[in-house]
């Protein structure tokens, strides 16, 4: 019956307990208004037609607008949780898109740090080989600039008469330097 299912579909609440106590009591005066039809209809069919019949079958024909009524009310309720379904569905959606735009704008930032991140990582690590290079560079050319500087200095020496040792010197600084920068680039 329309009005028991209509009455499971209510949830309990203390809020619906008055609207639950309600509908109960409409439950039972239907049902107690169809079993006295049941039984007018039964006696009907029994043979008994009585003046007394006839104002109860007018009664059952108000009865049955009531039921149609109730049966309209049954559709209107259904059509209320059909509504409620489809405003919960559109709710839904609307919050997974709003989620899934959010980790899309999540990842594309997070996306962008890492290009930036490494970006500046390589251009740090390409700056210190470069500095290192050029380091090395300097370093290892410092050796071969006192060599120059050496002859340069002998070629001047005959005429000035620079003493020996100076030149001495000079080549084991040359060669202490060159031993340090092997050991360091090794």
């Amino acid at each position: 019956m329309w009005c028991y299912r209509r009455l499971l579909k209510v949830p309990w609440s203390e809020k619906n307990n008055k609207e639950i106590i309600q509908m109960a009591d409409v439950c039972e005066r239907l049902l107690q208004r169809l079993m006295k039809r049941k039984l007018r209809l039964e006696s009907a069919n029994s043979g008994d037609n009585d003046d007394d019949d006839d104002d109860d079958d007018d009664d059952d024909d108000d009865d049955d607008d009531d039921d149609d009524d109730d049966d309209d009310d049954d559709d209107d309720y259904d059509y209320d949780d059909a509504t409620a379904t489809m405003t919960m569905m559109v709710i839904l959606v609307v919050v997974v898109v709003v989620v899934l735009v959010v980790v899309v704008v999540v990842v594309v930032v997070v996306v962008v740090v890492v290009v930036v991140v490494t970006a500046a990582a390589v251009v740090v690590v390409v700056a210190v080989v470069v500095l290192f290079v050029l380091t090395l560079a300097v370093n290892m050319s410092k050796p071969f600039l006192n060599i120059v500087r050496i002859f340069s200095t002998a070629s001047r020496s005959r005429s000035h008469q620079v003493a020996p040792s100076y030149f001495a010197a000079i080549l084991l600084r040359t060669h202490a330097k060159l031993v340090l920068v092997t050991k360091r680039t090794k």
